[in-house]
């Protein structure tokens, strides 16, 4: 019975365990499907910024698109509570390598007398140079830099202007924020010429004027706030074209905690692929209110113990119960075979002291003919020997044992030839108080017999 508690509670626990962690799972998948989906519309609301950009871009025409225009427009939009994460929205031009000086020329020409062309490495061939970016206070580095003088800038550019949708780069560190390495993107919307046909990629290319983009920072567009910080730990990494992921984002707890209980979800964003990764925090198991295994366990061995314990009381006090009602049986039927014996032997003790009597009446008759008297005493001893005898239950202090009415017998004074004459016998009922049997006087009933 032991070893079967002991088995049950290692289940019990197992069951607890294995219970906990798929309610863990499910409470983390929950988790982060919320900031996935958080991630999503946060990038999906930065696409509608650069969409009301391209529109304005294409409302006054490319060519004749100004400083003043793009001014105008980014003085009529609150970024800030429009796109939250943004750190801004900038228009890249395409520049022929041969016309870059005249670009820039007319760049100063502007509004930007100090406008100047900026490259992360050389690059011989076909510029996109950023012109305008708002706001021009948190962004000033990033003017005049050609995207394609940099690989991950330049592909996210192909990708975007070859499949027309919004193309947003691998993990980039941003010029504007150089001390955050490989924590930004820049998100892309193609240009295209107006009514030209745009089927094919080739097509698309060729039509490309320039970019509308968004430069991003990770640590702005997750606000702490929305990743449930103290209940889980993330860490981001995108898949570049050979199936690698680079980690760009990771809180400070992740790498310290437990791996057991991990959730992973890819996240396909803008032409890459994302890699959520979330780890439960020591608080995450504490919201979930949940008793431990091994407590489990301890707490089924207990309650199977006491469950034992009370079988084993119950089947005691049923085993004494039935020993009790045996042995008041086995009383009883020596009690009944007693009473069955006195009443056999008072009938062959009353035989044998009648037959006493007789004789010595006859032996009394003769001797008193022969002495002239009578003995009145030898009836007596015979009469009391008898009732001496039949006194075995119950004792009976002044009198004989009636057996049949339980009662003693007790002789009244007369005359009579055995005895006293006319002796008179009177049953007076026993009753019980303590431990033994006494004659009470107020209980008498005649026995309406005659000893002659």
């Amino acid at each position: 019975l032991l070893l079967i508690a002991v088995c049950l509670s290692w289940l019990a626990a197992y069951y607890a365990d294995e219970r906990q962690s798929a309610e863990a799972v499910r409470r983390l998948e929950e988790i982060v499907g919320r900031i996935d989906k958080l991630v999503v519309e946060r990038m999906t609301l930065f696409q509608y910024g650069l969409r009301g950009l391209n529109g304005s871009v294409q409302a006054v025409g490319f060519g004749a698109y100004t400083r003043e225009h793009f001014d105008r427009y980014s003085r009529s939009r609150d970024i800030h509570i429009e796109f939250p994460g943004a750190r801004g929205f900038g228009l890249i031009r395409r520049v022929k390598a041969d016309d870059t000086e005249a670009f820039i020329a007319a760049a100063r020409k502007d509004g930007r007398p100090g406008f100047k062309l900026r490259e992360l490495s050389p690059n011989p061939g076909e510029r996109w140079i950023i012109q305008y970016i708002s706001p021009a206070s948190t962004n000033q580095q990033a003017e005049g830099l050609d995207i394609a003088s940099e690989p991950m800038r330049r592909q996210a550019m192909e990708v975007a202007v070859d499949s027309g949708n919004p193309a947003l780069t691998q993990p980039i560190t941003l010029v504007q924020a150089s001390g955050q390495k490989q924590a930004g993107f820049l998100l892309m919307r193609p240009i295209y010429r107006p009514g030209a046909k745009l089927d094919t990629p080739e097509e698309r290319r060729a039509a490309a004027l320039g970019l509308t983009y968004s430069p991003l920072l990770i640590t702005e567009v997750l606000n702490k706030e929305d990743l449930y910080p103290l209940e889980i730990a993330i860490a981001i990494d995108s898949k570049n074209d050979q199936g690698q992921l680079n980690r760009f984002y990771e809180t400070i707890s992740f790498a310290a905690l437990d791996q057991s209980v991990t959730s992973q979800r890819a996240m396909p964003l803008f032409g890459v692929e994302w890699q959520l990764t979330a780890r439960p925090t020591p608080a995450f198991f504490a919201r979930l209110n949940y008793l431990q295994p091994a407590t489990v366990g301890l707490l089924t061995f207990l309650s199977l113990a006491t469950l034992q314990l009370l079988v084993n009381l119950y089947r005691l006090a049923r085993r004494r119960r039935l020993q009790l009602i045996d042995d008041q049986a086995r009383l009883a039927a020596i009690v009944e075979s007693a009473n069955d014996a006195v009443i056999g032997t008072t009938i062959m003790l009353a035989i044998a002291c009648g037959m006493g009597y007789l004789g010595d009446r006859s032996r009394r008759t003769e001797q008193g003919y022969q002495n002239g008297g009578t003995n009145r005493h030898g009836g007596i001893l015979c009469c009391r020997s008898f009732f001496a005898l039949a006194m075995t239950r119950p004792i009976c202090k002044n009198g004989a044992h009636d057996t049949q009415r339980a009662c003693c017998l007790v002789p009244r004074t007369g005359s009579g030839p055995c005895g006293p004459p006319h002796v008179r016998i009177d049953c007076v009922r026993a009753r019980r108080h303590g431990g033994g049997n006494h004659l009470d006087n107020g209980e008498r009933r005649s026995a309406g017999a005659r000893h002659h």
